[in-house]
């Protein structure tokens, strides 16, 4: 986690830094689920754009773990990877980006800026 530059793209402001940080906890599941419904219907490239979206936002509030995360789904649709092991991959990928929602889900109540329960 880069807080410096989370913050930076807040200009500095703490409460405004966690308040996206919440946000980014609470609808990156939605995402995650309109990527998957994008890659059953055959639409890889409105699912990339999803991921594309997800490695954004995080890259931006410094969470650069889930940020690779999603860069790895997005690069595996743009190629494609609905083709051949579809499933498999794209169970990985998913699976990789709630790992580090976990983590970040977690930090945020280590530091006790959040209640239990979010994401």
């Amino acid at each position: 986690m880069n807080v410096a530059q989370g913050l930076a793209a807040v200009l500095g402001r703490r409460d405004r830094y966690l308040e996206l940080l919440h946000k980014l906890l609470d609808t990156v599941g939605q995402q995650l689920a309109q990527l998957a419904r994008h890659v059953a219907e055959g639409q890889p490239s409105l699912a990339a754009s999803v991921a594309h979206s997800v490695r954004g936002a995080a890259a931006t509030l410094g969470a650069q773990g889930l940020a690779d995360a999603a860069l790895r789904l997005e690069r595996n649709l743009t190629a494609d990877g609905t083709e051949g092991g579809g499933a498999a991959w794209l169970a990985e990928g998913m699976s990789a980006v709630h790992v580090r929602l976990s983590e970040l889900e977690s930090a945020l109540q280590a530091a006790g800026r959040f209640p239990t329960g979010l994401g």
